[in-house]
């Protein structure tokens, strides 16, 4: 968009997946930052089908463990069973419709948490690991997120954004990161070894 080149990229989870589909309607759904603090660069905000896709994979699969374990499909007889089945793609689409993330060269929006400034953190902490990894930043004003890691992942392109503004903030400002983010995200890794440890970026 802006004729300039792309970051480079961030590391991925190891149990990272393919990029999710982005909503056309990204832009109108994600969070704006206020005035001055810069255009969005990225954003990200699930598609409808992408949600019912989850939903419907887990109503399968309770389908088949119901089937399995009546050993046939006398349980349909039974209409309080299908609230375990039925309801699930709605729930997902409830659920995921939450994930709003909009990020910009310097900030990142989450939801309805406030503009974080990714190149003034104080804190990069990692709880957890693989798909379970939940990423919590804060910044010098205080504003704070606290979100699987994986959401930032589901646009690579805004992830390296985010990325950057981490590793500059703990190898370059007063940050404080944990251990997991450490050995995960290689923050402290010097530029000169980084393409050796993460060769897939």
């Amino acid at each position: 968009m802006t004729g300039e080149p792309r970051p480079p990229r961030g590391p991925l989870s190891r149990d990272w997946r393919k990029p999710e589909e982005n909503s056309r309607r990204a832009l109108s759904k994600v969070p704006h930052p206020p005035e001055g603090a810069g255009r969005i660069l990225e954003s990200f905000h699930p598609t409808i089908a992408s949600s019912y896709t989850f939903g419907f994979g887990i109503s399968l699969a309770v389908l088949g463990l119901l089937t399995l374990q009546d050993l046939g499909f006398w349980w349909m007889h039974v209409w309080w069973l299908w609230l375990f089945v039925v309801p699930w793609p709605f729930l997902f689409v409830l659920k995921r419709s939450r994930i709003r993330i909009s990020a910009g060269a310097d900030w990142l929006m989450y939801g309805k948490s406030g503009l974080i400034k990714t190149y003034e953190l104080t804190k990069v902490n990692l709880d957890g690991s693989g798909w379970n990894a939940v990423l919590e930043i804060e910044d010098r004003a205080g504003e704070r997120i606290r979100a699987p890691l994986r959401r930032f992942q589901y646009n690579r392109e805004l992830w390296d954004l985010v990325y950057l503004g981490l590793l500059h903030s703990v190898q370059a400002g007063p940050a404080r990161s944990n251990a997991a983010a450490d050995a995960q995200l290689g923050l402290k890794v010097p530029a000169h070894h980084r393409e050796w440890e993460f060769p897939e970026c």
